[in-house]
């Protein structure tokens, strides 16, 4: 007589859903038996979803100690993200440089306090909690980027099946962020008394920011063909960052870069002092020819030199601002600007243009002249109605 088939024991997580049962609004956690389906619910009047969760997650631990898991159990906050997070952004949707910037900020941010917690039991009120707490020393960029992760985070949760539901799609970035430094941008008059006590290495890299608008790494990312003096254009084809020599920073910033006058002229001054003329060459070099200078090496340099002048606020993000701002000023469409500078006409318009007081004397005076044909316009229109009055 053939025996009897055991029935396997797996690892479960069961779920809570929320269920209407003879009119009543109940939450219902689900989870097997032996094989068996069971239930039990909770009244959505008296009990929350994550105290629903917290029942079940007891029922189902003693079950679950001695289950065959069909995968790792992933307990705790710090369990999912090296599991499971971390290796698939890995895997080919981060970059290395996103990599090395975004991951210690979410482990010191997110992982740290949230580490021991089961993913199952965080809630909205917890996590909108740490960022109202941490909202006191950081800035609103950066408080964006932690409510950001912390979807992406619960949303793979979701999609695999360990939450029922994302307690992050509801968070806000908290009002009493660190104070965000005004934008600036660089006059032509100080660009110019900074040139002066540049070498031609720094007067270089400063004009491709200034004035083709590139970002610090795709300058010290250059090489030697990528530069076509005669044709008044260079190619950015990639970036230095953090040592990494890697793709540019999205897809748009793979480009070609119209050369100004002064620019293409110094450029070919400062590849006249180049030892290496071989295609590959970096355009700037360290001290080791076969790698690229560090743009923050450079940098640090630069505003050494410029301390004296008052203008050690000097970076090349600022001339990058000001470019955009001088291109805007000039009358160039956003399109334009924004293919001159690698990224998406929103992008342009809402974080690249600084906008100066003459520029809102400039609205004003434009505004006027209108404001003047409308009146006339309205007299015309009422006047035989209503002589001498003056609406405006």
């Amino acid at each position: 007589m053939r025996g009897r088939k055991r029935t396997r024991n797996r690892h479960q997580s069961g779920n809570v859903k929320a269920r209407v049962v003879n009119g009543r609004r109940v939450w219902r956690c689900q989870w097997r038996e032996h094989g068996r389906p069971r239930t039990k619910d909770f009244p959505r009047a008296t009990y929350s979803q994550a105290q629903a969760r917290t029942w079940l997650d007891k029922v189902l631990a003693e079950f679950n100690r001695g289950a065959t898991p069909d995968r790792p159990v992933l307990e705790t906050f710090v369990q999912f993200f090296d599991k499971v997070f971390l290796p698939h952004v890995t895997g080919g949707k981060w970059k290395r440089s996103t990599l090395k910037t975004t991951e210690p900020r979410i482990r010191r941010h997110l992982v740290e306090p949230l580490a021991d917690r089961p993913v199952t039991g965080i809630t909205m009120t917890e996590l909108q909690a740490l960022l109202n707490g941490k909202a006191a020393g950081l800035s609103k960029s950066v408080m964006d980027h932690l409510r950001f992760h912390l979807s992406d985070i619960f949303d793979m949760a979701k999609s695999t099946g360990l939450i029922a539901n994302n307690p992050a799609t509801e968070l806000y970035t908290p009002k009493n962020c660190e104070a965000t430094r005004a934008k600036r941008i660089m006059s032509i008059a100080q660009f110019n008394e900074a040139m002066k006590v540049f070498d031609i290495r720094e007067s270089t890299a400063a004009r491709l920011a200034m004035w083709e608008g590139l970002r610090p790494g795709e300058i010290t990312g250059l090489q030697v063909w990528d530069i076509d003096v005669a044709e008044s254009r260079l190619h950015v084809r990639r970036r230095v960052y953090w040592g990494d020599v890697d793709t540019p920073k999205v897809e748009l910033s793979t480009r070609g870069v119209a050369l100004t006058g002064g620019t293409r002229s110094m450029l070919s001054q400062w590849m006249g002092t180049l030892r290496d003329l071989r295609p590959e060459a970096w355009l700037f070099p360290s001290e080791n020819p076969n790698t690229p200078k560090q743009y923050t090496a450079l940098l640090d340099t630069m505003q050494e030199k410029l301390e004296p002048l008052g203008l050690d606020w000097f970076t090349f993000q600022i001339l990058r601002t000001s470019c955009n701002t001088r291109m805007k000023q000039a009358g160039i469409d956003a399109n334009t600007r924004a293919q001159q500078l690698g990224h998406t006409v929103n992008v342009n318009k809402k974080n690249y243009i600084t906008r100066t007081f003459d520029d809102q004397l400039k609205g004003k005076r434009l505004v006027n002249p209108t404001i003047g044909r409308a009146r006339n316009s309205a007299y015309w229109w009422h006047g035989k109605q209503q002589q001498g009055i003056d609406a405006w």
